[in-house]
C-alpha cells in the first residue's frame, strides 16, 4: 500500500487554518487485514477503520458515534 490511500486523512487533519476540516469525520472503509495498514491509516488522522465485508448495522454503529448527540 501506499500513502496515497491516506491523503485525505492527512489532508483534513493537518489544516489548523480550517477548524471545519479538523473536526470532519473520517472513517475508513476497507478490505485490507493488516493491523500496520490500520495504524497507518489512524495515524494519519482516520477517525475509524472499518473491515470489509461490514454490515450495514456495523457501519450505521460506526457512523453513529460520530453524530451529534441528539435531543430526547
Amino acid at each position: 500500500t501506499d500513502e496515497g490511500e491516506f491523503e485525505l486523512a492527512l489532508y483534513l487533519s493537518n489544516h489548523d487554518d480550517k477548524e471545519h476540516l479538523r473536526t470532519l469525520p473520517v472513517i475508513l472503509l476497507t478490505g485490507e487485514k493488516s493491523e500496520e495498514i490500520k495504524a497507518k491509516g489512524l495515524e494519519a488522522g482516520a477517525n475509524a477503520f472499518i473491515q470489509k465485508p461490514v454490515s450495514s448495522a456495523r457501519l450505521l454503529e460506526v457512523v453513529d458515534q460520530f453524530l451529534p448527540a441528539r435531543s430526547p
